[in-house]
């Protein structure tokens, strides 16, 4: 287990490039502020976006 890494699917409903209904999606975090980065990757689309935390922070908290 990755304790700065937090991994979350679903699906969504999504305008814009890769649009559809119930598309499934893939957002990967990595803990932080700002410079922090994640990717979200949509099963529409073949290449995902990466991207960087400019203000908040991502917080991950353990499931016990």
């Amino acid at each position: 287990m990755h304790e700065d890494i937090v991994t979350l699917t679903g699906v969504s409903d999504i305008t814009g490039l890769g649009a559809g209904t119930n598309v499934p999606f893939t957002f990967i975090a990595h803990r932080g502020g700002p410079g922090a980065t994640a990717i979200l990757t949509v099963n529409s689309l073949t290449f995902p976006f990466n991207e960087i935390l400019v203000q908040g922070a991502f917080e991950i908290h353990d499931q016990d």
